[in-house]
C-alpha cells in the first residue's frame, strides 16, 4: 500500500501539480439508436421555433390595410386558409405535411403581407369566394376577384403513358397561363381582344388584369392574380336544381362532374376519330365474348364511354366522324347527350339520371365540349386532369360560355 501511494504521488509530480476537477458537461452520454431520429426532429422544430420567433414585425396602417389584415386573420380562424396557410409557411412550402402556425404567428404573418404587398392596399377583400390545394379566392369591393396562391399544381406523363401529379411552389403553370389570358385580353391599343375558340366554343378566355408575387416574411414568395369574378358551375347547378339537402346537393355535383367527365372523354375520342377516322373504331372480334376497337384510347380513358361488350365506341365514333353532316344534321351532338349513361362492368352508373348530359345545359355543354376538343390537341386527357365542374364557371350576361379558370 505505501508503495502504491508513493507511485501516486510522483505521477502527480510528473503531471505538474493535483488534476483538475472533472467538469460534467465533459460527459457524454451515448444517445442510443432509436433515440437518435427523435432528437434529429426536435432539433429540428427548435430551429424552427426560432425562425419563426424571429419573423419581420409589421404593423398594418390605415383603414384598407387594417381591413385586409383583419379579414385575413378571419379567415385563417375560421379555417378558409388555415392548411394553406400552413403549406406555404417558413422559408420553404411543405405541401405533403403543413406546419399549422399558431394564431399569433398566423396574425404575424398576414399583417407583414399586407403592409409589404400594394395588392391588398388598394381595395378591400369583401368576401370569401373559395379555396383549393394551393390557393384561396376573395372578392375585392370594386367587384373583382383575387386569387392568392403559394403554388400550382403540376401535370406529366411518364414513360409508361401514366400521369404523374405534383406540385411546384413556383407557380410556373398558373403564371404563364395567366399571361398568355393578359395578353389576350389587352392588344397595344388597351382594348379587349377575344378570339373565339373553333367550331362555336365561345370567348372563353379568363380575363386576367394584374398578377405578380407576394413578398413574406421568410423570403418564399407567394402569388397573386387579379380577375373577373366568376359564377362557378357547381353554385349555379345547386340553385337552379334547388338543392337544400346536403345528400341532394352532393348528388347533383357529382352529376355534373360526371357530365364534364364525359365531354371531355367525347372530346378525347373525337380527336382520335378525326386523326385515324371512324372505322378505325368500329368492332373487331377476338374471341366469342370480348371485342375492342383498333384504336386504343389510352390509360386515361375510359369511365364513362364504354368500352366493354357492348362497346359504345364504335356507334360514338359513327356519330363524331359524320358530323352535322350525318342524318342527325345540326342535332348530332344533342344525339350523343342523349344516350344512355352507361360505362364499362356495369349498367348504369350514377342514379340521378339516365342520359349521358341532362344536367347541364346543352348549349353550354356544346361550347365546352369544343374548348376541351382544342385544349386536348396539346395536352392528354391526364393533363387536364384538373378541368372540372369545380374549376369552372361563367360571366354573368354570358351564361353559355364555360370559362375553364383553374386546371
Amino acid at each position: 500500500m505505501k508503495l502504491l501511494f508513493e507511485n501516486w504521488r510522483k505521477f502527480l509530480k510528473e503531471q505538474g501539480g493535483p488534476l483538475e476537477p472533472m467538469d460534467p458537461a465533459d460527459i457524454k452520454t451515448p444517445v442510443p439508436p432509436h433515440r437518435a431520429g427523435r432528437k434529429a426532429a426536435e432539433q429540428a422544430k427548435y430551429v424552427e421555433k426560432q425562425q419563426k420567433e424571429a419573423m419581420a414585425q409589421a404593423k398594418p396602417s390605415g383603414k384598407i390595410q387594417i381591413h385586409n389584415a383583419a379579414t385575413l386573420f378571419k379567415y385563417f380562424e375560421t379555417g378558409n386558409i388555415k392548411n394553406l396557410l400552413g403549406k406555404g409557411w417558413g422559408p420553404k412550402a411543405d405541401f405533403e405535411d403543413p406546419s399549422l402556425p399558431m394564431p399569433d404567428e398566423a396574425k404575424q404573418f398576414i399583417n407583414y403581407m399586407v403592409v409589404n404587398n400594394a395588392i391588398f392596399q388598394e381595395d378591400k377583400i369583401v368576401d370569401f369566394l373559395g379555396a383549393g390545394a394551393y390557393g384561396f379566392v376573395v372578392q375585392l369591393e370594386a367587384g373583382n376577384a383575387l386569387k392568392i396562391s403559394v403554388g400550382s399544381h403540376t401535370v406529366a406523363t411518364g414513360a409508361s403513358g401514366e400521369t404523374i401529379m405534383g406540385y411546384d411552389p413556383t407557380g410556373k403553370s398558373d403564371i404563364k397561363r395567366y399571361q398568355t389570358s393578359r395578353e389576350k385580353l389587352f392588344e397595344p391599343s388597351g382594348e379587349a381582344a377575344y378570339t373565339d375558340v373553333p367550331r362555336g366554343g365561345g370567348q372563353s378566355e379568363l380575363n386576367i388584369y394584374d398578377q405578380g408575387e407576394i413578398e413574406t416574411p421568410f423570403g418564399k414568395k407567394w402569388f397573386y392574380a387579379e380577375m373577373t369574378k366568376l359564377k362557378t358551375l357547381i353554385d349555379e347547378m345547386e340553385f337552379v336544381y334547388e338543392c337544400k339537402k346536403k345528400k341532394n346537393c352532393q348528388k347533383i355535383r357529382m352529376g355534373v362532374e360526371l357530365e364534364v367527365l364525359f365531354i371531355k372523354e367525347l372530346a378525347h375520342l373525337a380527336n382520335l376519330v378525326d386523326i385515324h377516322g371512324a372505322e378505325a373504331f368500329q368492332k373487331e372480334e377476338t374471341t366469342p365474348s370480348r371485342e375492342r376497337s383498333k384504336i386504343d384510347l389510352g390509360r386515361d380513358c375510359c369511365i364513362t364511354i364504354r368500352q366493354d361488350q357492348p362497346s359504345e365506341v364504335p356507334e360514338l365514333a359513327k356519330i363524331l366522324g359524320r358530323g352535322s353532316k350525318g342524318m342527325l344534321g345540326e342535332k348530332w351532338m344533342d344525339a350523343i347527350f342523349t344516350l344512355p349513361r352507361l360505362r364499362a362492368g356495369s349498367s348504369e352508373y350514377f342514379a340521378v339520371g339516365h342520359t349521358k348530359v341532362f344536367l347541364l345545359d346543352k348549349t353550354f355543354a356544346k361550347n365546352l365540349f369544343n374548348q376541351v376538343k382544342e385544349l386536348l390537341k396539346t395536352r392528354t386527357l391526364g393533363e387536364i386532369h384538373d378541368v372540372r365542374a369545380r374549376n369552372m364557371g361563367f360571366e354573368e350576361g354570358r351564361e353559355s360560355i364555360p370559362i375553364i379558370f383553374d386546371f
